[in-house]
């Protein structure tokens, strides 16, 4: 590899970029009935970590676990001025279905 160095230039090392990534979302079909007696032991219900929020409300769906106890839903971001943002949410899963 061939190297140009100028007196007045510095040489900056960088990583690519990471190729685009499809992250899984849970999904149940009410149609197919055949996965419904399998328990779901996710600890990580759903994760995005790219979105766009272009009006006043937005709806994020996903689907609990059967693991009892507290879940916390975390957004970290910016707003179109660059000034970072955080909510937090937590909800509560008391038990799952019934015979698990």
């Amino acid at each position: 590899m061939e190297t140009h160095a100028h007196k007045n230039s510095s040489v900056i090392h960088f990583k690519k970029p990471e190729p685009v990534k499809n992250y899984y979302q849970q999904r149940y079909d009410a149609d197919d009935d055949g996965f419904s007696r399998i328990p779901d032991y996710r600890t990580l219900l759903f994760w995005k970590p790219h979105v766009v929020i272009d009006k006043n409300t937005y709806e994020l769906e996903f689907f609990t676990s059967d693991v009892a106890g507290d879940y916390e839903v975390m957004l970290n971001g910016f707003t179109s001025y660059g000034k970072p943002i955080t909510l937090t949410k937590t909800f509560s899963v008391a038990h799952g279905p019934a015979g698990h």
